[in-house]
């Protein structure tokens, strides 16, 4: 429950609050990998608790710290053999690489997370790694055409799911895109 008071604070733009409860939280210690327990929710909660704090750290101003942090996501993330938890920490780690400028990162994860949606039919997701190659190919004057074709499907995949959490900045690196 503490990391999903953490997520809301995130979303409303509560960082003081998050950051504090996020970092008493993973101070704490991460669930051990053969703990049956840790998927009771059907996903790990170290994975989830370490994505949300990674979004925390780098708005805050602490880039470095969120890429570590993001970093970690993908290494525990593939320890658990548990895809689902993986596919939730791509779909968030993928970001922060994105915007750490880690286009080589960001490009292999996204292509994991594509790879997980496919094969599981976890459309949830779809959008995150649509939007991740179509930002990144946005970004040089030979992909840009086909960028903002991929960016056009992720704005209107997270229509079509109800994802609207993420669209206003999908729509931003669009409309930046266009331009």
């Amino acid at each position: 429950g503490e990391t999903h008071l953490g997520c809301a604070e995130l979303f409303l733009g509560r960082f003081d609050r998050a950051l504090p409860r996020l970092e008493r939280l993973y101070a704490q210690g991460l669930q051990d990998l053969n703990d049956g327990n840790s998927l009771r929710f059907l996903y790990n909660n170290s994975i989830n608790l370490m994505i949300v704090l990674s979004h925390v750290q780098w708005l805050t101003g602490s880039p470095d710290v969120a890429v570590a942090t993001a970093e970690k996501v993908v290494e525990y993330g593939l320890a658990t053999e548990h895809e689902l938890s993986l596919s939730i920490g791509l779909a968030w780690v993928c970001l922060v690489f994105y915007w750490a400028g880690r286009d080589e990162q960001c490009r292999r994860y996204s292509a994991m997370l594509d790879d997980l949606v496919e094969r599981h039919g976890i459309v949830t997701w779809r959008p995150v790694a649509t939007f991740c190659r179509g930002a990144l190919a946005s970004r040089h004057d030979d992909t840009r055409a086909k960028g903002i074709e991929d960016l056009e499907l992720a704005v209107a995949e997270c229509r079509a799911i109800g994802h609207m959490a993420r669209l206003p900045y999908y729509m931003a690196v669009l409309a930046e895109a266009l331009t």
